[in-house]
């Protein structure tokens, strides 16, 4: 009788992808310092945002290797772009330091028993040049920037150091450049693709909804039927969750409109009768005045930007979030999330859809037209 194997191993394909790694700097001496378990919460911290902003960009975590993460991108430039955005991230929310090596090359995937895993001489030269990186530092090598050199020219923001030939353990004499990134506005990046994503189980966690808003220069549409939701998030969370990141992009200037049923309209009526929802018209009258408290301390604020409200008599279609979209025609920097109302199904269980004006251009236009229209059609209420 054949026994069954505990422990196999399947190679599967080959591929040319960007690899790096990502390792917390100072770990062992934080743990002397503060403590082995402040030093175990500082590496947890290290690689779930690595994991977070990495998946923005597309990137893949193969693996974590205790305060160190290995992560795959199929695109060299979002790597890039994905690791400037880690080193600021850890940095402004986190107060802690990253060291992170990138390399573009042949590497081939394995599953030993569950584990998956990225064998290859570029994976050895991604942790050569993560070794030798200092604080803080971004290193690629010369595969990687051969991939990347004409498409930084976007990213006036990023730049590249000279090279500087360094001898590689196992690896030998090897051209090492810097990243050198100074953050937008304080803001971070965006991915250079901004791909489609589909959130079958409804509404977006909070904090994806904040990184969502990063970014943004010059409007912001928040959309929905009472926005009861919406409000809930400036007064039932700490303030420093969503208060504080919209204050920060009012401050710089951001327009941030509200755009809600009026409550008092037979379409708001209908709505809510079909829905089997009566109470909604109070709690959206509730939310309209919570929401009025919030611009009433920004204005108090003298910021730059305006936190506004409006309201229409349109029976709603969907939910959306959209960040600079354009005003007379479609603006190929913008995204939004979108979902539809669904009949018999609660709004928060509804699909949500996330996108760009460069991932689905025909998709953004469509919904830009209806926004638009959406806002023309209403009033200002404050």
């Amino acid at each position: 009788m054949r026994r069954a194997s505990a422990f196999s191993v399947r190679r599967g394909k080959r591929k040319e992808l960007a690899i790096g790694f990502f390792d917390l700097a100072g770990s062992t001496a934080r743990k002397l310092r503060l403590g082995h378990l402040e030093g175990l919460r500082a590496m947890s911290v290290h690689n779930e945002t690595c994991g977070q902003i990495g998946r923005l960009f597309e990137g893949e975590v193969i693996k974590t290797l205790g305060d160190g993460v290995l992560m795959i991108f199929a695109d060299p430039l979002e790597a890039v772009l994905a690791s400037a955005n880690i080193k600021f991230g850890l940095a402004k929310f986190a107060k802690l330091s990253t060291k992170i090596g990138l390399t573009a090359g042949l590497v081939e995937t394995v599953k030993i028993g569950s584990r998956r895993d990225v064998l290859g001489l570029a994976v050895d030269r991604c942790s050569r040049l993560e070794s030798l990186a200092s604080a803080g530092q971004i290193l690629i090598d010369g595969p990687l920037f051969d991939a990347v050199r004409s498409f930084l020219k976007d990213y006036a923001m990023i730049r590249i150091s000279a090279p500087t030939i360094r001898a590689l353990a196992g690896i030998g004499e090897t051209e090492v450049r810097e990243v050198l990134v100074e953050p937008v506005r304080g803001s971070l990046l965006r991915s250079s693709k901004e791909a489609f994503q589909l959130n079958e189980g409804g509404r977006l966690p909070l904090s994806e909804k904040v990184a969502f808003l990063e970014g943004t220069t010059s409007e912001i549409i928040e959309m929905g039927v009472g926005l009861s939701t919406f409000a809930s998030y400036f007064h039932k969370f700490d303030k420093a969750l969503f208060k504080e990141p919209v204050r920060r992009l009012i401050r710089r200037g951001v327009s941030f409109k509200c755009l809600a049923i009026d409550p008092r309209s037979s379409a708001a009526k209908a709505y809510c009768h079909d829905r089997q929802e009566q109470h909604y018209l109070r709690d959206a009258k509730i939310a309209m005045d919570q929401l009025r408290s919030v611009r009433d301390e920004f204005v108090q604020e003298k910021l730059s930007g305006s936190f506004e409200f409006y309201t229409h008599s349109h029976v709603p279609y969907f939910h959306g979030m959209c960040s600079d979209i354009g005003y007379d025609q479609p603006s190929r920097h913008g995204r939004m999330i979108v979902s539809n109302y669904l009949f018999a199904t609660k709004r928060a269980d509804s699909p949500v859809m996330r996108f760009s004006a460069r991932s689905n251009p025909k998709l953004f236009e469509t919904y830009w037209k209806s926004v638009r229209a959406l806002l023309r059609t209403s009033s200002r209420r404050w």
